[in-house]
């Protein structure tokens, strides 16, 4: 058994140790288990079961006690589930390529991240201050991912969380770093999106000057893991903070760019953004055959896609150019690329509009109630996603489930903060109707 696997199973046996002896409510500590466990989520367990597929079932299926909630969101999103997993049946059914287990597996592992987003939202709804447990969780992952990145620059590439590190980790004269992840692309998009978390507060308190730390460093670290996409999806999440925040937050915003600007020169050198001058034109250029080849897949299967786990089995049999050699053994490419081109060819059309309805409405709908409320923290939330979504048209960040398990906490923590104020403000206002009522009286 390898040392990973070790981890593995002692994570699951913590988390059985907690739920049978632990004094927290189950459901809480379930939720935070999660965030604090985060690096070791990703490890398969069995066949292609995650330890987060194995954390969830279990907990749902034995120790998952109900609240009771009603939210209207929470129902219309089950509803759409329901037609996800719709689709990839009838995917599965329409597939020219064969269905095996394996498709199966991906079947089934669709639905533990909406299991633990929903959990998330009920336990926050029923108590708000649970909040800001979840927020110094988001600070503790981030914190353990900078630690694990400086162990790795110091260390090597030996210092690593995962069994295989992707080829792109080693460019021209340089070291992607792909800290707790096996791809500096994903890596990337963890450390802008938990950058923007760290800036939330839920009170009138001062930021703790440690946050705006975490923050700083992250984005060095992008430079470090060399994500391009990645960079570009912070520099545009700040951007988005930048032009609706206060004017004193703008100026403080604009000296921590100057000051991280200035940092990252004078250590260009050990930052491999700054090298990958030679490879940009061949990168692209072999990307963009890859799309071509992508597209066309999707417009011959437009609706229902090739199938949900498909894309490898499929490129092996039609496109020869996206098969390589590795350790001696033939191939194929298991994504072609891009996150969204992925699911357009596995998925098809309407496959892509439910899961990105996950996305883009409880975003839209953030952003409306930031227009009524002014509230900073919904354009720290969204400032957070659009790190995933740019990194995402070059990667299939999916691929590791802490991916997942990050943007859906994202999406959740939006439901749940919008639905709490929503509350708030229905509250205050029947206080206020009723004031007036004993006032005419």
């Amino acid at each position: 058994m390898s040392f990973l696997k070790l981890l593995a199973f002692l994570n699951v046996f913590i988390f059985l140790g907690i739920m049978l002896f632990g004094k927290m409510e189950r459901n809480k500590a379930f939720i935070l288990f999660i965030l604090l466990s985060y690096p070791l989520q990703h490890i398969l367990l069995f066949a292609d079961l995650h330890s987060f597929d194995v954390i969830v079932f279990s907990f749902y299926f034995i120790f998952y006690k109900r609240k009771g909630l009603k939210n209207n969101e929470t129902i219309i999103y089950g509803y759409l589930l329901a037609f996800l997993a719709l689709i990839v049946i009838v995917g599965f059914v329409f597939s020219t390529v064969g269905i095996d287990s394996e498709n199966i597996i991906k079947f089934i592992t669709i639905f533990p991240i909406f299991i633990y987003g929903k959990i998330f939202i009920d336990e926050c709804i029923s108590d708000p201050t649970f909040l800001e447990s979840i927020l110094k969780c988001f600070r503790f992952m981030l914190g353990f991912g900078l630690c694990f990145l400086i162990l790795q620059m110091a260390f090597g590439l030996k210092v690593s969380l995962v069994k295989t590190l992707n080829p792109n980790v080693i460019i021209t004269n340089s070291i992607r770093y792909p800290g707790i992840f096996s791809d500096p692309q994903q890596f990337s998009q963890f450390l802008g999106a938990c950058s923007f978390l760290c800036l939330i507060k839920f009170d009138d308190q001062k930021l703790p000057k440690i946050n705006l730390v975490l923050f700083g460093l992250s984005v060095i670290s992008i430079m470090a893991a060399g994500g391009r996409a990645g960079l570009m999806g912070w520099v545009l999440g700040l951007l988005f903070v930048l032009f609706f925040s206060k004017p004193k937050y703008k100026i403080a915003i604009v000296l921590s760019a100057v000051i991280i600007f200035f940092i990252a020169l004078n250590f260009q050198d050990k930052l491999s953004i700054f090298n990958r001058g030679s490879d940009l034109n061949e990168t692209y250029d072999f990307r963009a055959s890859i799309w071509a080849d992508a597209f066309e897949i999707f417009e011959q299967n437009l609706y229902w896609g090739i199938g949900l786990g498909n894309y490898g089995k499929y490129v092996f049999l039609h496109y020869p150019d996206q098969i390589w050699m590795i350790n001696n053994e033939v191939s194929s490419f298991d994504q072609p690329e891009s996150g969204y081109l992925l699911i357009l060819t596995e998925m098809g059309a309407l496959g892509f509009a439910s899961i990105f309805t996950f996305v883009i409405f409880p975003i839209i709908q953030t952003f409306y109630y930031y227009l009524k409320t002014k509230d900073i923290n919904f354009i720290l939330m969204i400032s957070s996603m659009i790190c995933w979504l740019i990194g995402f048209y070059s990667t299939y960040s999916f691929g590791d489930i802490r991916i997942k398990i990050l943007v859906g906490s994202i999406i959740a923590l939006m439901i749940v903060y919008r639905t709490i104020l929503k509350s708030t403000d229905q509250i205050e206002l029947e206080e206020e109707n009723v004031t007036e009522t004993l006032t005419e009286n």
